[in-house]
C-alpha cells in the first residue's frame, strides 16, 4: 500500500457556503499566506509543450488541448464513459515559480494546492453549489513520482443534486501537475484510483522532461 504523510496545513476542512450574500471560508494562517506566494514571483521560461501527452491516461482518453501562453497554462483534456456519463479529466501544465526550488517538498505542494483547492470551491458556489466541503485531504508518496502529492474530495450540494470533484496537485519539476475530474460522491472512490493512475501513467510517458530535483 502507498505510504501517506498528513501535513498540518491540510488537515483544516474548508467549507464554502451560501446563505443570501454570506460565504464562509475556514482556512488556516499558512494557507492564507500560501495564496499569495506563486502569484508575487516571475515565471521562469519554461516549454510546456515538451511534455509529451499520451492518448491513454488510465482509463481516460485524449481528447485535446489549450494552450494560453500569457497565463503559462497549458490544459490537457481526457474522458471515460461511466454509467452512460462522460466524466472529463483535466491536467493542467505550469512552472514552478522561481524562488520555490530550496522549498522542501511537503510546503512546496501545499502552497500550489491551496489556491487550486481555494478556487475550485468559489467555481462550485458561482455555478450555484449551496455548499462545499472539502474532505479527504491527504498527501501521497509514490515511489514513481519525484514530489508528494496532494489529494482533496470536494463536496458540493447543488438545490437538486450533489456532486465532487477530486482535486490532485504534484510536481513533475520544473512544472507543476494539478489533475480535476468530477462526478457523484458515490464515485468518489473510483474516481480517487483513476486520477491516481492518470498522474503516474503521465509521469511514466515523460521520463525525460521532467527534472527529479525540484
Amino acid at each position: 500500500m502507498t505510504p501517506r504523510l498528513l501535513w498540518p496545513a491540510l488537515l483544516a476542512t474548508l467549507v464554502l457556503t451560501t446563505s443570501g450574500c454570506s460565504r464562509e471560508v475556514v482556512m488556516t494562517d499558512r494557507e492564507r499566506v500560501n495564496e499569495r506566494i506563486p502569484w508575487e514571483i516571475p515565471t521562469p521560461e519554461v516549454d510546456l509543450n515538451a511534455w509529451q501527452a499520451p492518448e491513454q491516461l488510465g482509463s481516460f482518453t485524449y481528447q485535446g488541448e489549450i494552450n494560453l501562453d500569457q497565463r503559462h497554462l497549458r490544459i490537457l483534456r481526457y474522458t471515460r464513459q461511466r454509467d452512460n456519463k462522460e466524466q472529463r479529466l483535466e491536467l493542467q501544465l505550469f512552472p514552478i515559480p522561481g524562488g520555490w526550488d530550496d522549498m522542501p517538498p511537503s510546503r512546496l505542494i501545499a502552497g500550489q494546492y491551496g489556491p487550486q483547492r481555494q478556487q475550485l470551491g468559489e467555481r462550485a458556489l458561482h455555478r450555484g453549489a449551496l455548499e462545499v466541503i472539502v474532505s479527504e485531504e491527504r498527501a501521497d508518496v509514490e515511489d514513481a513520482l519525484p514530489l508528494p502529492v496532494a489529494v482533496g474530495h470536494l463536496q458540493q450540494q447543488y438545490p437538486n443534486a450533489r456532486a465532487v470533484t477530486l482535486l490532485s496537485v504534484t510536481a513533475l519539476p520544473p512544472v507543476f501537475v494539478s489533475a480535476t475530474v468530477t462526478g457523484h460522491p458515490d464515485q468518489a472512490d473510483d474516481l480517487d484510483r483513476a486520477m491516481r493512475e492518470a498522474l503516474l501513467d503521465f509521469a511514466a510517458a515523460n521520463p525525460e522532461t521532467s527534472d527529479a530535483s525540484p
